[in-house]
């Protein structure tokens, strides 16, 4: 039988949920330098509350630092599988020194990639921890404060050069090193939380299967986990990735792409190239989506927001899979929550889509729309998508 290229897809999520772990209780971690009780789960530094990066992962993390020792280095294994073409890292971080302003001569937090089989083989991970990223702030200790500068929390995300990747399966080393070269009594830290390692591999599936085809959140970003621009998606107007729009959340993993009418009324709209391949004449496609808006049924207005989800095949057909506008489309009343404001509003709540798209090969594109009719009445329109992908539904 004829075989297809599948790109598959694995994934580590990585948040620390239980306190006063030791780091060699962790799965996956080590420590190669430094002492043991030096790294350890926690929900403060010294005592003192240090929120976690985002308010709905909770507030436990790793937090590390050298203590009296002049270097901390501890590492997470990764088990690479064979035939993997991508290999994307993501975490948050915040770094925090007393020894500040001079920071590059004494206090210093590096990462990087290495290959167990090969120690010379690398890839740096580059931060921004240098003076001036760093902020002002104090630790506070019974008795008295500590002057400290810290990153605050950043996220970091960056795909591994494949020349690392093992091209036959094998592991690699995730390097995270903390040195202080300064006083000794004025050690630095660090507290990460939410490792996402994403991985992308090529197996050969059978050509009855290529309608099942799951790449898109791989190769497309259907899942919208990256900005908008990295995934190949061309943007007009008010289209973004967010954790979250007012309450609502994501459906899979933990972004997802709005497009609103705000501020201007103006529409919005995200479109993205495919490459249909040779010989498949459609492609079972599935997304999530919601649709909010203060224009719904039942106050009154006669003006309504449309919005659009289509493909266009290779030989220039449009298949729309949603076409409505707020007025023909199943909606419950609602309070949207944005800052401290409260709006009035219509949502149909996440809903699953699943069609099979008629196509033909070659390249076409997919369009994710939503138009504004409002004709200045002041009033928007919101947009949620999520999961794009190609496979058909369970």
């Amino acid at each position: 039988m004829p075989q297809h290229k599948k790109q598959s897809h694995d994934s580590i999520k990585e948040s620390f949920l239980q306190s006063l772990l030791s780091i060699n209780d962790l799965e996956g971690w080590s420590i190669v330098t430094g002492n043991e009780d030096s790294c350890y789960t926690s929900h403060s530094i010294l005592g003192q509350l240090i929120t976690s990066p985002r308010e709905d992962e909770g507030i436990l993390f790793l937090v590390c630092t050298t203590q009296e020792s002049e270097v901390l280095h501890i590492r997470r294994e990764l088990d690479i599988p064979k035939d993997i073409t991508a290999l994307v890292l993501k975490f948050d971080y915040n770094f925090i020194t007393q020894e500040y302003p001079a920071v590059s001569e004494t206090d210093a937090l590096s990462v990087w990639v290495s290959d167990i089989s090969n120690t010379s083989k690398d890839e740096v991970i580059e931060l921004d921890n240098t003076d001036s990223s760093l902020s002002l702030d104090r630790l506070k200790f019974p008795e008295g404060d500590i002057a400290v500068a810290k990153t605050g929390w950043s996220n970091k995300r960056q795909q591994i050069s494949t020349t690392l990747l093992p091209k036959t399966g094998g592991k690699l080393f995730l390097n995270f090193k903390l040195k202080n070269k300064g006083d000794r009594n004025q050690y630095p830290f660090v507290q990460l939380n939410n490792l996402d390692i994403f991985m992308l591999i090529n197996t050969n599936v059978p050509a009855r299967s290529v309608k099942q085809l799951d790449v898109f959140e791989a190769v497309f970003g259907g899942s919208f986990e990256s900005p908008l621009p990295l995934t190949g998606w061309t943007i007009n107007g008010s289209c973004y990735t967010a954790f979250n729009f007012g309450q609502f959340r994501a459906t899979d993993r933990e972004l997802f792409l709005v497009c609103n009418t705000y501020p201007n009324e103006e529409s919005a709209w995200i479109s993205r190239e495919i490459d249909i391949p040779e010989g498949v004449t459609s492609l079972p496609l599935s997304l999530d989506y919601n649709f909010l808006s203060q224009e719904f049924p039942g106050n009154g207005l006669s003006d309504w927001d449309i919005i659009e989800l289509s493909i266009k095949s290779a030989n220039g057909n449009v298949t729309r899979l949603v076409a409505k506008s707020s007025d023909d489309i199943s909606m419950v009343e609602d309070t949207l929550y944005i800052g401290e404001n409260q709006l009035a509003i219509g949502r149909t709540g996440w809903q699953t889509l699943s069609v099979d798209v008629p196509v033909s090969s070659g390249k076409g594109e997919i369009k994710i729309m939503l138009s504004s009719e409002g004709g200045g009445n002041g009033l928007h329109s919101a947009l949620l998508v999520d999961n794009i992908r190609f496979a058909s539904p369970d």
